[in-house]
Protein backbone atom coordinates (compact mmCIF):
# COMPACT_ATOMS: atom_id res chain seq x y z
CA UNK A 1 0.00 0.00 0.00
CA UNK A 2 2.77 2.54 0.78
CA UNK A 3 4.97 1.65 -2.82
CA UNK A 4 1.54 1.96 -4.92
CA UNK A 5 0.13 5.72 -3.09
CA UNK A 6 0.11 8.48 -5.38
CA UNK A 7 -1.81 11.73 -5.87
CA UNK A 8 -4.64 12.03 -7.55
CA UNK A 9 -6.23 15.13 -9.87
CA UNK A 10 -9.73 14.23 -9.91
CA UNK A 11 -12.37 16.23 -10.86
CA UNK A 12 -15.15 14.41 -9.61
CA UNK A 13 -16.40 12.23 -12.95
CA UNK A 14 -17.10 8.55 -12.79
CA UNK A 15 -13.87 6.51 -12.88
CA UNK A 16 -12.61 3.68 -14.91
CA UNK A 17 -11.85 -0.28 -13.55
CA UNK A 18 -8.38 1.09 -13.75
CA UNK A 19 -8.75 3.96 -11.69
CA UNK A 20 -11.46 2.31 -9.19
CA UNK A 21 -9.85 -0.91 -8.91
CA UNK A 22 -7.43 -0.62 -6.59
CA UNK A 23 -8.78 1.72 -4.01
CA UNK A 24 -12.02 -1.10 -4.24
CA UNK A 25 -9.65 -3.90 -3.62
CA UNK A 26 -8.33 -2.00 -1.01
CA UNK A 27 -10.77 -1.15 1.09
CA UNK A 28 -12.79 -4.31 0.52
CA UNK A 29 -9.39 -6.74 2.11
CA UNK A 30 -9.26 -4.04 4.88
CA UNK A 31 -13.43 -4.40 5.40
CA UNK A 32 -13.12 -8.42 5.26
CA UNK A 33 -10.32 -7.83 7.66
CA UNK A 34 -12.17 -5.02 10.39
CA UNK A 35 -15.16 -7.48 10.23
CA UNK A 36 -12.90 -10.46 11.19
CA UNK A 37 -11.37 -8.88 13.98
CA UNK A 38 -14.61 -7.83 15.06
CA UNK A 39 -17.33 -10.77 14.48
CA UNK A 40 -15.04 -13.81 13.41
CA UNK A 41 -12.32 -13.59 15.74
CA UNK A 42 -11.22 -17.19 16.73
CA UNK A 43 -12.02 -18.22 20.33
CA UNK A 44 -10.82 -20.86 22.66
CA UNK A 45 -10.65 -24.32 21.39
CA UNK A 46 -10.73 -25.50 24.43
CA UNK A 47 -13.56 -25.06 27.37
CA UNK A 48 -13.49 -25.73 30.76
CA UNK A 49 -17.11 -27.03 31.72
CA UNK A 50 -18.14 -28.20 35.22
CA UNK A 51 -20.70 -30.74 36.00
CA UNK A 52 -24.44 -29.58 36.15
CA UNK A 53 -26.76 -31.32 37.87
CA UNK A 54 -29.57 -29.35 37.49
CA UNK A 55 -29.77 -30.15 33.79
CA UNK A 56 -29.98 -26.07 33.17
CA UNK A 57 -27.54 -24.10 30.79
CA UNK A 58 -25.48 -21.64 32.96
CA UNK A 59 -23.58 -18.20 31.27
CA UNK A 60 -24.93 -16.15 28.48
CA UNK A 61 -26.89 -18.83 26.71
CA UNK A 62 -29.14 -19.13 29.81
CA UNK A 63 -29.91 -15.45 29.89
CA UNK A 64 -30.97 -15.44 26.17
CA UNK A 65 -33.34 -18.11 26.95
CA UNK A 66 -34.96 -16.98 29.92
CA UNK A 67 -33.19 -18.20 32.25
CA UNK A 68 -31.12 -16.91 35.32
CA UNK A 69 -27.83 -17.46 36.08
CA UNK A 70 -27.18 -16.46 39.74
CA UNK A 71 -23.25 -17.74 40.40
CA UNK A 72 -20.14 -17.07 38.63
CA UNK A 73 -17.64 -20.31 38.10
CA UNK A 74 -14.06 -20.56 38.41
CA UNK A 75 -14.33 -21.43 34.51
CA UNK A 76 -16.35 -18.66 33.75
CA UNK A 77 -14.23 -16.19 35.79
CA UNK A 78 -10.86 -17.53 33.79
CA UNK A 79 -13.56 -17.18 29.92
CA UNK A 80 -14.03 -13.79 30.98
CA UNK A 81 -10.47 -13.07 31.25
CA UNK A 82 -9.75 -14.66 28.30
CA UNK A 83 -12.67 -12.46 26.44
CA UNK A 84 -10.64 -9.29 28.02
CA UNK A 85 -7.31 -10.53 26.25
CA UNK A 86 -9.19 -11.13 23.10
CA UNK A 87 -10.60 -7.97 22.89
CA UNK A 88 -7.15 -5.86 23.75
CA UNK A 89 -5.91 -8.09 20.75
CA UNK A 90 -8.68 -7.10 18.37
CA UNK A 91 -7.80 -3.28 19.58
CA UNK A 92 -4.18 -3.96 18.89
CA UNK A 93 -4.50 -4.99 15.44
CA UNK A 94 -7.44 -2.67 14.30
CA UNK A 95 -4.68 0.37 15.79
CA UNK A 96 -2.02 -1.26 13.43
CA UNK A 97 -4.84 -1.67 10.51
CA UNK A 98 -5.39 2.36 10.88
CA UNK A 99 -1.80 3.22 10.89
CA UNK A 100 -1.37 1.48 7.73
CA UNK A 101 -4.22 2.97 6.06
CA UNK A 102 -3.42 6.47 7.45
CA UNK A 103 0.38 6.06 6.23
CA UNK A 104 -0.53 4.83 2.98
CA UNK A 105 -3.28 7.77 2.15
CA UNK A 106 -1.87 10.35 -0.08
CA UNK A 107 -3.12 13.97 -1.54
CA UNK A 108 -6.07 13.87 -3.98
CA UNK A 109 -6.81 16.83 -5.55
CA UNK A 110 -10.70 17.00 -6.32
CA UNK A 111 -12.94 19.37 -7.22
CA UNK A 112 -16.10 18.34 -7.11
CA UNK A 113 -17.88 20.58 -9.58
CA UNK A 114 -17.75 17.02 -11.79
CA UNK A 115 -19.97 15.18 -9.81
CA UNK A 116 -23.04 17.73 -10.35
CA UNK A 117 -26.06 16.50 -12.19
CA UNK A 118 -25.02 18.11 -15.63
CA UNK A 119 -29.04 19.53 -15.60
CA UNK A 120 -27.81 21.48 -12.16
CA UNK A 121 -24.99 23.17 -14.40
CA UNK A 122 -26.21 23.83 -17.49
CA UNK A 123 -29.96 24.78 -16.79
CA UNK A 124 -29.23 27.02 -13.93
CA UNK A 125 -26.12 29.54 -14.18
CA UNK A 126 -23.82 30.37 -16.91
CA UNK A 127 -20.72 31.72 -15.77
CA UNK A 128 -18.02 33.92 -18.21
CA UNK A 129 -15.34 36.64 -18.80
CA UNK A 130 -13.68 34.73 -16.03
CA UNK A 131 -10.22 35.95 -15.03
CA UNK A 132 -7.90 34.85 -11.99
CA UNK A 133 -4.65 36.44 -11.58
CA UNK A 134 -1.79 36.25 -10.81
CA UNK A 135 -1.33 32.41 -10.36
CA UNK A 136 1.54 32.56 -8.50
CA UNK A 137 2.18 34.81 -5.24
CA UNK A 138 3.26 34.14 -1.99
CA UNK A 139 2.17 34.32 1.45
CA UNK A 140 -0.02 37.21 1.88
CA UNK A 141 -0.19 38.52 -1.21
CA UNK A 142 -3.54 38.92 -3.03
CA UNK A 143 -5.39 37.00 -5.55
CA UNK A 144 -7.98 38.82 -7.53
CA UNK A 145 -10.98 37.08 -9.03
CA UNK A 146 -13.44 38.61 -11.72
CA UNK A 147 -15.95 37.68 -14.06
CA UNK A 148 -19.95 37.45 -14.44
CA UNK A 149 -22.38 34.86 -13.86
CA UNK A 150 -25.96 34.79 -15.35
CA UNK A 151 -29.18 33.09 -13.94
CA UNK A 152 -30.71 31.37 -16.81
CA UNK A 153 -34.30 31.71 -17.82
CA UNK A 154 -33.78 27.99 -18.06
CA UNK A 155 -34.01 27.64 -14.44
CA UNK A 156 -35.28 23.98 -14.01
CA UNK A 157 -38.83 23.74 -12.42
CA UNK A 158 -37.89 20.92 -10.20
CA UNK A 159 -35.77 23.68 -8.31
CA UNK A 160 -36.62 26.35 -6.20
CA UNK A 161 -37.19 29.60 -7.73
CA UNK A 162 -34.19 31.68 -7.13
CA UNK A 163 -34.18 33.98 -4.77
CA UNK A 164 -31.31 35.19 -2.44
CA UNK A 165 -27.54 34.55 -3.55
CA UNK A 166 -23.91 34.40 -1.75
CA UNK A 167 -20.72 34.73 -4.52
CA UNK A 168 -17.27 33.42 -3.13
CA UNK A 169 -14.40 32.01 -3.71
CA UNK A 170 -14.34 28.07 -3.82
CA UNK A 171 -11.15 27.09 -2.55
CA UNK A 172 -9.69 23.50 -1.10
CA UNK A 173 -10.14 24.75 2.86
CA UNK A 174 -8.95 27.57 4.69
CA UNK A 175 -6.03 27.94 2.41
CA UNK A 176 -7.19 31.45 1.46
CA UNK A 177 -8.69 34.42 3.07
CA UNK A 178 -11.16 36.64 1.57
CA UNK A 179 -10.18 40.22 1.91
CA UNK A 180 -12.60 42.13 -0.25
CA UNK A 181 -15.67 41.22 -2.50
CA UNK A 182 -18.44 43.50 -5.14
CA UNK A 183 -21.03 42.80 -7.03
CA UNK A 184 -22.52 45.09 -9.85
CA UNK A 185 -20.01 47.63 -8.30
CA UNK A 186 -21.73 47.37 -4.74
CA UNK A 187 -19.65 46.02 -1.49
CA UNK A 188 -21.16 42.36 -0.74
CA UNK A 189 -20.36 41.63 3.04
CA UNK A 190 -23.24 38.53 2.23
CA UNK A 191 -25.90 37.59 0.14
CA UNK A 192 -28.08 39.52 -2.08
CA UNK A 193 -31.73 38.99 -3.71
CA UNK A 194 -31.35 37.64 -7.36
CA UNK A 195 -33.93 36.79 -10.07
CA UNK A 196 -34.12 34.42 -13.11
CA UNK A 197 -31.87 36.25 -16.27
CA UNK A 198 -30.17 38.76 -13.95
CA UNK A 199 -26.48 38.92 -14.74
CA UNK A 200 -24.10 39.26 -11.54
CA UNK A 201 -20.69 41.06 -12.09
CA UNK A 202 -18.45 39.94 -9.32
CA UNK A 203 -14.98 41.06 -8.26
CA UNK A 204 -13.14 39.08 -5.13
CA UNK A 205 -9.66 39.42 -3.55
CA UNK A 206 -8.30 36.79 -1.64
CA UNK A 207 -5.05 36.48 0.22
CA UNK A 208 -2.51 33.28 0.42
CA UNK A 209 -2.78 32.21 3.37
CA UNK A 210 -1.16 28.50 2.94
CA UNK A 211 1.88 27.41 0.78
CA UNK A 212 1.30 25.16 -1.73
CA UNK A 213 -0.68 24.61 -5.31
CA UNK A 214 -4.57 25.55 -4.69
CA UNK A 215 -7.46 25.40 -7.30
CA UNK A 216 -9.82 28.30 -7.27
CA UNK A 217 -12.88 28.86 -8.93
CA UNK A 218 -15.65 31.34 -8.27
CA UNK A 219 -18.75 29.96 -7.00
CA UNK A 220 -22.51 31.24 -6.66
CA UNK A 221 -24.64 29.82 -3.77
CA UNK A 222 -28.67 30.00 -4.33
CA UNK A 223 -30.68 29.67 -1.63
CA UNK A 224 -32.50 26.05 -1.72
CA UNK A 225 -30.53 25.04 -4.31
CA UNK A 226 -26.59 25.16 -3.49
CA UNK A 227 -23.14 26.36 -4.84
CA UNK A 228 -22.98 26.01 -8.49
CA UNK A 229 -19.00 26.25 -9.29
CA UNK A 230 -17.26 28.54 -12.60
CA UNK A 231 -14.40 27.91 -14.05
CA UNK A 232 -10.86 27.34 -12.16
CA UNK A 233 -7.36 28.25 -12.05
CA UNK A 234 -3.94 26.79 -10.42
CA UNK A 235 -2.51 29.11 -7.78
CA UNK A 236 0.48 28.77 -6.54
CA UNK A 237 1.46 30.30 -2.88
CA UNK A 238 5.04 30.37 -2.19
CA UNK A 239 5.82 30.43 1.51
CA UNK A 240 6.48 34.20 2.52
CA UNK A 241 8.79 35.95 4.65
CA UNK A 242 7.20 35.59 7.36
CA UNK A 243 3.63 34.19 8.62
CA UNK A 244 0.43 35.23 7.23
CA UNK A 245 -0.94 38.01 8.93
CA UNK A 246 -4.73 39.62 8.49
CA UNK A 247 -4.93 42.90 10.26
CA UNK A 248 -8.94 44.01 11.45
CA UNK A 249 -9.99 46.70 13.34
CA UNK A 250 -12.91 46.54 15.40
CA UNK A 251 -15.34 49.63 16.15
CA UNK A 252 -13.46 49.86 19.78
CA UNK A 253 -10.59 51.35 17.52
CA UNK A 254 -8.63 47.82 18.67
CA UNK A 255 -6.72 45.78 15.42
CA UNK A 256 -6.18 42.20 15.79
CA UNK A 257 -4.46 39.51 13.84
CA UNK A 258 -7.93 37.80 12.50
CA UNK A 259 -5.76 35.00 11.66
CA UNK A 260 -4.72 33.84 15.34
CA UNK A 261 -6.47 36.00 17.37
CA UNK A 262 -7.76 33.76 20.71
CA UNK A 263 -6.52 30.58 18.29
CA UNK A 264 -5.14 28.81 21.46
CA UNK A 265 -8.48 29.69 23.49
CA UNK A 266 -10.56 28.33 20.79
CA UNK A 267 -8.51 25.20 19.96
CA UNK A 268 -8.30 24.10 23.97
CA UNK A 269 -11.69 24.94 24.59
CA UNK A 270 -12.84 22.44 21.42
CA UNK A 271 -10.00 20.04 22.30
CA UNK A 272 -11.68 19.41 25.91
CA UNK A 273 -15.28 18.91 25.22
CA UNK A 274 -13.43 16.60 22.24
CA UNK A 275 -12.36 14.52 24.75
CA UNK A 276 -15.51 14.14 26.89
CA UNK A 277 -16.60 12.79 23.26
CA UNK A 278 -13.95 10.49 22.84
CA UNK A 279 -14.41 9.24 26.40
CA UNK A 280 -17.69 8.12 25.86
CA UNK A 281 -17.26 6.61 22.26
CA UNK A 282 -14.15 4.43 24.01
CA UNK A 283 -16.31 3.64 26.70
CA UNK A 284 -18.81 1.78 24.72
CA UNK A 285 -16.96 0.31 22.06
CA UNK A 286 -13.93 -1.09 23.98
CA UNK A 287 -15.54 -2.65 27.55
CA UNK A 288 -18.62 -3.36 26.65
CA UNK A 289 -20.66 -5.92 24.30
CA UNK A 290 -22.46 -3.65 22.73
CA UNK A 291 -19.78 -3.62 19.97
CA UNK A 292 -17.61 -6.59 20.72
CA UNK A 293 -20.28 -8.84 21.28
CA UNK A 294 -22.93 -8.21 18.35
CA UNK A 295 -23.93 -11.95 18.41
CA UNK A 296 -25.23 -11.30 22.04
CA UNK A 297 -26.80 -8.26 22.04
CA UNK A 298 -28.44 -7.99 19.05
CA UNK A 299 -30.84 -11.39 20.50
CA UNK A 300 -32.03 -8.55 23.24
CA UNK A 301 -34.97 -6.57 23.29
CA UNK A 302 -34.64 -2.73 22.43
CA UNK A 303 -35.45 -1.52 25.88
CA UNK A 304 -33.44 -4.48 27.09
CA UNK A 305 -30.34 -3.02 29.31
CA UNK A 306 -29.68 -6.80 30.27
CA UNK A 307 -27.68 -5.63 33.24
CA UNK A 308 -27.21 -9.57 34.55
CA UNK A 309 -25.05 -10.44 31.51
CA UNK A 310 -22.99 -6.88 31.54
CA UNK A 311 -24.52 -5.22 28.94
CA UNK A 312 -25.22 -1.85 30.87
CA UNK A 313 -24.75 -2.12 34.39
CA UNK A 314 -26.38 0.50 36.83
CA UNK A 315 -22.27 1.47 36.76
CA UNK A 316 -23.06 2.36 32.93
CA UNK A 317 -25.76 5.09 33.86
CA UNK A 318 -23.62 6.57 36.63
CA UNK A 319 -20.62 7.42 33.92
CA UNK A 320 -22.62 8.23 31.34
CA UNK A 321 -24.12 11.10 34.02
CA UNK A 322 -21.09 12.29 35.18
CA UNK A 323 -20.39 12.67 31.17
CA UNK A 324 -23.39 14.11 30.45
CA UNK A 325 -23.08 16.62 33.79
CA UNK A 326 -19.12 17.48 32.65
CA UNK A 327 -21.02 18.79 29.63
CA UNK A 328 -23.56 20.78 31.20
CA UNK A 329 -20.81 22.34 33.26
CA UNK A 330 -18.85 23.22 30.16
CA UNK A 331 -21.36 24.93 28.68
CA UNK A 332 -22.93 26.94 32.05
CA UNK A 333 -19.06 27.96 32.11
CA UNK A 334 -18.79 28.84 28.51
CA UNK A 335 -21.41 31.36 28.59
CA UNK A 336 -20.49 33.04 32.22
CA UNK A 337 -17.39 33.63 30.49
CA UNK A 338 -18.86 35.21 27.21
CA UNK A 339 -21.15 37.20 29.37
CA UNK A 340 -18.56 38.60 31.80
CA UNK A 341 -15.47 38.93 29.20
CA UNK A 342 -17.57 40.80 26.81
CA UNK A 343 -20.15 42.77 28.44
CA UNK A 344 -21.18 44.71 24.82
CA UNK A 345 -22.38 42.50 22.26
CA UNK A 346 -23.29 43.17 18.69
CA UNK A 347 -26.30 40.95 17.17
CA UNK A 348 -25.39 39.46 13.81
CA UNK A 349 -26.35 41.30 11.66
CA UNK A 350 -27.69 41.08 8.07
CA UNK A 351 -27.46 43.07 4.84
CA UNK A 352 -29.59 42.00 2.05
CA UNK A 353 -29.66 43.91 -1.13
CA UNK A 354 -30.69 43.98 -4.89
CA UNK A 355 -27.79 44.56 -7.28
CA UNK A 356 -28.00 47.11 -9.73
CA UNK A 357 -29.30 45.65 -13.22
CA UNK A 358 -27.57 44.90 -15.97
CA UNK A 359 -28.33 44.36 -19.65
CA UNK A 360 -27.12 41.72 -21.51
CA UNK A 361 -26.91 43.88 -24.64
CA UNK A 362 -29.68 45.61 -26.74
CA UNK A 363 -31.48 43.12 -28.69
CA UNK A 364 -29.46 41.60 -31.97
CA UNK A 365 -30.73 38.45 -32.47
CA UNK A 366 -33.88 36.04 -32.49
CA UNK A 367 -32.90 32.50 -32.30
CA UNK A 368 -34.77 29.35 -32.92
CA UNK A 369 -33.09 25.79 -31.64
CA UNK A 370 -33.25 22.96 -33.90
CA UNK A 371 -32.33 20.32 -31.60
CA UNK A 372 -28.40 19.26 -30.70
CA UNK A 373 -26.62 15.78 -31.63
CA UNK A 374 -23.91 14.67 -29.18
CA UNK A 375 -21.29 11.96 -29.86
CA UNK A 376 -19.62 10.56 -26.75
CA UNK A 377 -16.81 8.68 -28.48
CA UNK A 378 -15.66 11.89 -29.72
CA UNK A 379 -16.43 14.45 -27.32
CA UNK A 380 -18.48 16.37 -30.52
CA UNK A 381 -21.66 18.46 -30.36
CA UNK A 382 -23.73 19.50 -32.81
CA UNK A 383 -26.28 22.12 -32.45
CA UNK A 384 -28.34 23.52 -35.30
CA UNK A 385 -29.77 27.39 -35.08
CA UNK A 386 -31.62 29.59 -36.63
CA UNK A 387 -30.57 32.94 -36.56
CA UNK A 388 -32.59 36.46 -37.53
CA UNK A 389 -30.39 39.26 -37.54
CA UNK A 390 -32.73 42.23 -36.05
CA UNK A 391 -30.05 45.49 -36.43
CA UNK A 392 -28.97 47.44 -39.10
CA UNK A 393 -25.25 45.98 -39.05
CA UNK A 394 -23.81 42.28 -40.06
CA UNK A 395 -23.93 40.37 -36.42
CA UNK A 396 -21.63 37.07 -36.00
CA UNK A 397 -21.51 34.65 -33.34
CA UNK A 398 -18.53 35.17 -31.17
CA UNK A 399 -18.73 32.51 -28.29
CA UNK A 400 -21.27 29.66 -26.74
CA UNK A 401 -21.11 30.07 -23.13
CA UNK A 402 -22.24 26.55 -21.42
CA UNK A 403 -22.34 26.36 -16.73
CA UNK A 404 -18.71 27.00 -16.28
CA UNK A 405 -17.12 26.48 -20.16
CA UNK A 406 -16.68 28.73 -22.97
CA UNK A 407 -16.46 28.26 -26.63
CA UNK A 408 -15.19 30.67 -28.95
CA UNK A 409 -15.06 31.17 -32.36
CA UNK A 410 -12.18 33.18 -32.74
CA UNK A 411 -8.42 32.27 -32.73
CA UNK A 412 -5.65 31.68 -29.85
CA UNK A 413 -5.74 34.75 -28.50
CA UNK A 414 -9.48 35.12 -28.43
CA UNK A 415 -9.85 31.66 -26.98
CA UNK A 416 -6.85 32.81 -23.78
CA UNK A 417 -8.74 35.89 -23.52
CA UNK A 418 -12.14 33.94 -22.79
CA UNK A 419 -11.10 32.48 -18.98
CA UNK A 420 -8.93 29.81 -17.80
CA UNK A 421 -7.69 27.39 -20.18
CA UNK A 422 -9.00 24.33 -18.52
CA UNK A 423 -12.39 25.42 -19.33
CA UNK A 424 -11.98 27.30 -23.12
CA UNK A 425 -12.39 25.32 -26.39
CA UNK A 426 -12.78 25.94 -29.88
CA UNK A 427 -16.42 26.50 -31.39
CA UNK A 428 -16.80 26.15 -35.33
CA UNK A 429 -20.14 28.41 -37.02
CA UNK A 430 -21.26 26.94 -40.13
CA UNK A 431 -21.29 28.99 -42.74
CA UNK A 432 -18.81 31.31 -40.94
CA UNK A 433 -20.24 34.51 -43.30
CA UNK A 434 -21.85 37.02 -40.46
CA UNK A 435 -25.60 37.36 -40.99
CA UNK A 436 -26.58 40.28 -42.54
CA UNK A 437 -29.20 43.15 -41.24
CA UNK A 438 -32.63 41.64 -41.23
CA UNK A 439 -31.42 38.29 -42.78
CA UNK A 440 -32.35 34.49 -40.88
CA UNK A 441 -29.97 31.98 -41.51
CA UNK A 442 -29.44 28.18 -40.36
CA UNK A 443 -26.11 27.82 -38.22
CA UNK A 444 -24.61 24.80 -37.36
CA UNK A 445 -22.65 24.85 -34.14
CA UNK A 446 -19.67 22.60 -34.13
CA UNK A 447 -17.77 22.08 -30.71
CA UNK A 448 -14.91 19.14 -30.24
CA UNK A 449 -14.07 18.93 -26.76
CA UNK A 450 -13.03 16.76 -23.88
CA UNK A 451 -15.00 19.63 -21.45
CA UNK A 452 -18.24 17.81 -21.73
CA UNK A 453 -16.57 14.36 -20.45
CA UNK A 454 -14.33 15.92 -17.89
CA UNK A 455 -17.21 18.14 -16.37
CA UNK A 456 -20.60 15.98 -17.03
CA UNK A 457 -22.23 18.90 -18.71
CA UNK A 458 -24.14 16.86 -21.44
CA UNK A 459 -27.12 15.02 -19.59
CA UNK A 460 -26.54 11.24 -21.73
CA UNK A 461 -28.39 9.49 -19.09
CA UNK A 462 -30.77 12.05 -17.70
CA UNK A 463 -34.88 11.73 -18.19
CA UNK A 464 -34.57 15.35 -19.42
CA UNK A 465 -31.91 15.63 -22.20
CA UNK A 466 -32.04 19.16 -22.46
CA UNK A 467 -29.04 21.76 -22.58
CA UNK A 468 -28.73 25.18 -21.84
CA UNK A 469 -26.11 28.46 -22.39
CA UNK A 470 -25.44 31.75 -23.87
CA UNK A 471 -25.08 33.09 -27.69
CA UNK A 472 -22.75 36.05 -27.38
CA UNK A 473 -23.30 37.94 -30.67
CA UNK A 474 -20.94 40.60 -31.94
CA UNK A 475 -21.78 43.29 -34.48
CA UNK A 476 -19.03 45.43 -36.19
CA UNK A 477 -19.27 47.96 -34.04
CA UNK A 478 -18.09 45.89 -31.41
CA UNK A 479 -21.68 45.82 -29.45
CA UNK A 480 -22.76 42.44 -28.10
CA UNK A 481 -26.16 40.84 -27.03
CA UNK A 482 -26.53 37.20 -25.00
CA UNK A 483 -28.94 35.65 -25.72
CA UNK A 484 -29.88 32.02 -24.15
CA UNK A 485 -30.36 28.98 -26.01
CA UNK A 486 -31.81 25.99 -24.84
CA UNK A 487 -32.45 22.25 -27.08
CA UNK A 488 -32.99 19.06 -26.54
CA UNK A 489 -29.73 16.64 -27.22
CA UNK A 490 -29.82 13.16 -28.42
CA UNK A 491 -26.60 11.27 -28.00
CA UNK A 492 -25.27 9.54 -31.15
CA UNK A 493 -22.74 7.31 -30.03
CA UNK A 494 -21.85 6.18 -26.18
CA UNK A 495 -18.81 5.30 -24.32
CA UNK A 496 -18.74 1.78 -22.66
CA UNK A 497 -19.67 2.59 -18.93
CA UNK A 498 -19.73 0.70 -15.54
CA UNK A 499 -21.34 3.20 -13.34
CA UNK A 500 -24.51 5.21 -14.41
Amino acid sequence: MLATASAAHAHGGMAGPAEIGPPLLTSGALGFVCYWLVMLWPSAKKRIETPDTSGTKRGNSARLNGQSNTRKSSPMKQTSHLKKVESKMRLLVGVAFALAAIASSSIAFAHGEAGDEPFLKDLTTAFYDVTISPTDIRVGEPVTITGSVRILETWPYTLATPEKAYIMPVVPGPVFALKERTVNGTEAPGSFFVEKGGIYQFRMVILGRNPGRWHVHPGIAVEGTGTLVGPGEWVTVQPGAAKFVFPVTLLSGQTINLNSYRGGFVWWWSFAGFLIGVAWMLYWTLTHRTVTNLAVTIQLGVNDDAPDIGLITPRDHMWMNVLAGLTIIMLVIGWTYAAMKYPVRLPQQTDWFTPEYISSGEKMAEIHPGGATYDDATDTLLMNVKVKNLRDSPISVKQYIMAMATFVNGNAEDQAKAGPHDYVGQLEVEPSSAIAPGETKDLTLKITSKIFSEERLIPLRDPQQFIAGLLRFENGQKQQELVVLRTSVIPTQFHSQYLP
